[in-house]
């Protein structure tokens, strides 16, 4: 059986950008982050081990903020899609990232990447 565990509203510094103003210093991002975890065994052993950790997950988006730098939104989405699959039970993940109130009348500009465990559905993974 499948679910979706997911995170909401993590919110984080990052250096990315395009241009060197923006890469000058840390830009907040707001990500959300929906896996598909295979929950078969959790749910007949009720232990953590066999689900998704989310408090492992977003320790590593952390350290991915903190210690990455980015030119761009879809780079730094997919390195945490890529960090969702390095979980065994991960399927899918899908990852929201958002500058808010990036431009003037907007709430947010963002990208949405989802990454397949899959090999026939997944593309090469990134690298920055």
């Amino acid at each position: 059986m499948e679910a979706i565990v997911h995170i909401t509203d993590l919110t984080l510094p990052v250096l990315v950008g395009v241009t060197n103003a923006e890469r000058g210093l840390p830009q907040t991002v707001v990500i959300t982050i929906h896996c598909t975890v295979d929950v078969t065994a959790a749910l007949v052993s009720d232990d953590l081990a066999d689900t998704l950790d989310y408090g492992a997950l977003v320790a590593q988006c952390t350290d991915i903020a903190r210690n990455r730098r980015f030119h761009l939104l879809e780079t730094f989405a997919c390195a945490i899609a890529d960090a969702c699959l390095t979980h065994a039970r991960v399927r899918v993940a899908t990852v929201r990232v958002e500058k808010p109130r990036k431009l003037p009348n907007i709430a947010a500009a963002g990208v949405t990447i989802e990454r397949h465990r899959d090999p026939a559905r997944r593309a090469p993974e990134v690298h920055a």
